[in-house]
């Protein structure tokens, strides 16, 4: 489910963690005053919005980062 996020006020927390060599792991938190939600099945807009318990790998061989949003991570926002 590919969707574009507009917002304004955005803070975005980082933690990484030395997996190995290569790859570092990241604990992301992105919190945002108001934010439009826009994709195929989706259009919505929401003040305050928090999406907690995000992560991403990034890989120093290739220099590109997988980031992954877990279901329960988002769900509320797609029943809200």
């Amino acid at each position: 489910m590919d969707h574009t996020i507009n917002a304004s006020d955005v803070q975005i927390y980082v933690q990484p963690a030395i997996l190995d060599d290569t790859k570092t792991g990241l604990d992301i938190q992105i919190y945002a005053a108001a934010a439009d939600v826009t994709g195929q099945w989706l259009s919505k807009g929401y003040n305050k919005l928090e999406m907690k318990s995000l992560y991403g790998i990034y890989d120093k061989t290739t220099d590109k980062m997988i980031v992954h949003v877990r279901h329960n991570a988002v769900f509320f926002l797609l029943v809200e």
